[in-house]
This record gives structure tokens, sequence and C-alpha cells, in this order.
């Protein structure tokens, strides 16, 4: 491990000195550091989208996006904590759903939209 961090200790020095041959005077230290984002693997690939789909597709008509969540909690096991957490993956798969796929229709805007099956 002190070999890699060595070595990329070198590779930043080495940017270093290039960025300084290109514009000479140019302070490397006020380039902001890269976050990384720390990605939360909550589900397969695809397996929201399957539940969201199954939802629909039982459902006796169009669903509130509160209501598919409801849904999908139910399907996994997940009690009411998990709400506001799944609430935006969920209304985003939708999304996702209805412009990318088109499988799936919205009926409305806003607080009144519905979902179903096309």
């Amino acid at each position: 491990m002190k070999r890699k961090v060595e070595w990329r200790q070198d590779q930043l020095r080495h940017i270093d000195a290039t960025i300084e041959v290109f514009e000479p005077g140019y302070d490397v230290n006020g380039i902001p550091t890269k976050h990384v984002r720390k990605n939360v693997k909550l589900f397969r690939q695809g397996e929201l989208g399957r539940l969201i789909m199954n939802a629909l597709r039982t459902a006796n008509g169009p669903l509130r996006t509160q209501e598919v969540v409801t849904a999908v909690m139910k399907a996994l096991g997940h009690d009411e904590q998990a709400r506001h957490a799944l609430s935006k993956r969920v209304r985003g798969n939708l999304q996702y759903l209805t412009c990318k796929r088109g499988v799936v229709a919205k009926i409305g805007t806003a607080r009144d939209a519905r979902w179903m099956l096309r």
C-alpha cells in the first residue's frame, strides 16, 4: 500500500509540473478536491422497475406515487421508516419508465398525478 501511495503522489507531482509548464504561477493548491459519491446499492439491476411495474399491474386503476411507494415497501417488507428514502427513487423510476421506456403513463400533474401501465 505504501508503494501505491508513493506512486500516486509521484503522479500528482508530475501533473503539478505539467500545469506549471502550461500555466506558470498557477496555484495548484487552489484546485478543489473531487469528492467521490458513495453509491448505495439498494436494488439489483432493474429490481425497482419490476416492483413498480408489478404494483401497477396488480392495481385496480391508476395509482398515486405514494400508493406505488406503499406497494414497493410491502413487497420488500419495509416499514414506514423507509418511505422517505424510497419515495425519491420510486418517483425517479416512474419518470424513467414514462419518458425513456414509454411503458408507464402519467395522468395529471404534481400532487394529483397518477400512474398506470400503457
